[in-house]
């Protein structure tokens, strides 16, 4: 997730905290530190942390159960989102969303039991109240928070998936309107920088299902490069800038022969030439470890591989390189595809052409 550093993994899953977090953070410390013991509010800002990230392992957990795998869990301003391998079914979005609520609410009970077993505690209480506060708020029917996601589950179950997620979306969107209004109306500003992640959240997410539901049914070979430049290992940093600037591409198949080897990109390239010079060879910059993808496998299917490899693949057909795949040429495939234009399976590929070493 760009923006985002990683801090530790917990079975198995990344936790990064994306830059937005730290917003949330100083502002409750604002708000904490001012006439209040520091070290007190200190503690329940860190007590809160982990209690988001247990809601958010509670997503994964139920994830687990249904064979999905979880990515990473990334801290946002307006809290946490674990990020899934894959889409999920209605009936299974629903108990994946339920989960995460259902944890902060499990705290909230356990520390109600726990005074009154140790009598009152204003750090347990104040704790109590905020995984309270955490569930409702994540149950708002609002993306990206879990209650919009159960209201999308549950339109599913009458609707198509895009139709369903569009009224969803438009839920979220209203709320998001309300919220901003009633921010500038009654001053609370970070509320107002809430309703602006929960607008942008929903519109994403409706754009998102928009791109799932065009590519069903699509294959690789539908969206890939096929008249593309690749470059011979030999091929040095001159080489391969003379080609960054003669053709639009940004990434370049490293090859022997025909067999790809590894993957130039722009900024390997530029930061290559800045520190070896023009004449050094491009296999120092190159990636080995790349995507390889078969010309016949659904778009849905590779979409999360995709993503991980900085959504650029090699096409690869019995060994043979016969396409490239990238963010810009999937995007304008899926405009394409939107307006109507189907590509012919059936069209001839173009030979990949390579430079002269």
């Amino acid at each position: 997730m760009p923006g985002s550093i990683r801090l530790f993994v917990i079975s198995g899953i990344p936790v990064r905290l994306h830059f937005s977090f730290l917003i949330l953070i100083a502002f409750l410390a604002f708000l904490s530190f001012s006439g209040k013991d520091a070290l007190m509010e200190a503690l329940v800002i860190l007590t809160l942390f982990g209690c988001v990230i247990l809601h958010e392992l509670g997503h994964a957990m139920v994830a687990r159960l249904y064979g999905v795998r979880t990515l990473e869990i990334v801290m946002f301003l307006i809290g946490g989102v674990a990020r899934l391998e894959r889409a999920m079914k209605p009936r299974e979005e629903l108990w994946v969303a339920l989960a995460g609520p259902a944890v902060n609410i499990f705290i909230a009970a356990s520390l109600f039991g726990l005074q009154s077993v140790l009598g009152n505690s204003n750090f347990l209480s104040e704790v109590m109240m905020l995984n309270l506060g955490l569930a409702a708020f994540n149950m708002l029917p609002a993306f990206p928070m879990d209650g919009g996601r159960v209201l999308r589950s549950i339109l599913s179950m009458f609707f198509e998936d895009l139709k369903a997620t569009q009224i969803a979306a438009a839920v979220g969107r209203i709320l998001a309107v309300a919220m901003g209004i009633f921010a500038i109306w009654q001053g609370p500003l970070m509320l107002l920088l809430v309703a602006f992640f929960v607008f942008t959240g929903a519109q994403q997410e409706y754009m998102g299902q928009k791109s799932n539901s065009l590519m069903k049914g699509a294959v690789v070979k539908e969206a890939m490069i096929r008249n593309f430049i690749s470059l011979p290992h030999g091929s040095t940093f001159q080489q391969a800038a003379e080609q960054l600037l003669d053709t639009s591409q940004q990434e370049f198949p490293v090859v022997h022969g025909n067999q790809p080897l590894g993957l130039l990109r722009r900024d390997a390239l530029l930061t290559g030439l800045a520190q070896h010079g023009p004449d050094s060879y491009i296999s120092s910059a190159m990636e080995r470890d790349f995507l390889r993808v078969s010309p016949n496998d659904a778009l849905e299917d590779i979409l999360t591989q995709l993503a991980a490899a900085d959504y650029t693949a090699l096409v690869m057909e019995d060994e043979e390189l016969i396409g490239l795949l990238t963010q810009e040429n999937l995007n304008e495939f899926l405009v394409l595809r939107n307006l109507g234009h189907r590509r012919p399976l059936a069209a001839p590929s173009i030979e990949a052409k390579p430079i002269d070493s």
